[in-house]
This record gives C-alpha cells, sequence and structure tokens, in this order.
C-alpha cells in the first residue's frame, strides 16, 4: 500500500491497537450503561473510544516497553 493516508492512519491503529482491545471492554458498557438518550451515548462514546486508548498507552504501554527493552538489553 502506498497511499500516504491509508498508511499513516494504519501506523496510528497499529500502534494504539492493544490499547484499543482494552478499552472497549470498559468503554463501551459504561457509554451505553448511561442514563442519558442514545445520541449522547454516541457522542460519549465516540471520544472515549479515542481518548481512552491514547491515554492508555502513552501512560502504561510505551513506558512498559521502554522498560522491557532496558531489561532485555541487559540481558543480551
Amino acid at each position: 500500500m502506498s497511499f500516504g493516508p491509508v498508511v499513516r492512519l494504519s501506523r496510528v491503529i497499529a500502534r494504539y491497537s492493544y490499547s484499543i482491545y482494552l478499552s472497549h471492554v470498559g468503554v463501551t458498557p459504561f457509554c451505553f450503561g448511561l442514563p442519558v438518550p442514545i445520541g449522547p451515548q454516541w457522542l460519549i462514546f465516540a471520544v472515549l473510544a479515542i481518548v481512552t486508548p491514547v491515554v492508555l498507552y502513552h501512560l502504561i504501554e510505551d513506558p512498559l516497553i521502554r522498560v522491557a527493552r532496558k531489561i532485555a538489553d541487559r540481558i543480551a
């Protein structure tokens, strides 16, 4: 694939894929269990489905990947 926008979007999705996978388990029932009309539920879901994986990646996943790389470098 050489179409620039698709490549860039694919890289973003790949970077956050594990966080997307983990966060949807909590975000989905939270949003659709709210006592508000369905329109706002979808809006809240859309926002949280994007923001939550990014936050989780930068606060948890990326720092732990760096720690694991340091440990692996020491072992190797």
